[in-house]
């Protein structure tokens, strides 16, 4: 046993190979993610499509930024869920957000 923890670098080295393998088998890496997709769960989003800023969450659909409030994942990736895309928002000119019109508005 005294050969074993003469390197504990190379135990620590090990122990860490491990469980990033085990990460990457968790994902499904047969998935393109050239492209979005559309699925029964939902719109999937590129990588580098999700915008977090102080207004809000905005994704990146089809060439253009669109405000959502839930984004969900699995092993595919980041989607957005159906009932999320079907809201439609407005600019308001006035204090300079996105809001939904369903909802009531109140300048910030």
């Amino acid at each position: 046993m005294e050969g074993v923890f003469k390197y504990p670098a190379v135990i620590l080295l090990l122990l860490m190979l491990g469980v990033c393998s085990e990460g990457a088998s968790a994902q499904d890496l047969t998935t393109t993610y050239d492209q979005s997709l559309i699925s029964d769960d939902g719109y999937y989003v590129q990588p580098g499509g999700v915008y977090v800023a102080p207004d809000g969450i905005f994704v990146l659909v089809n060439g253009e930024l669109k405000q959502v409030n839930v984004l969900c994942s699995d092993a595919r990736g980041v989607f957005v869920p159906y009932e999320e895309m079907s809201r439609q928002f407005v600019w308001c000119s006035v204090c300079q957000h996105w809001y939904d019109p369903d909802e009531p508005h109140v300048c910030r």
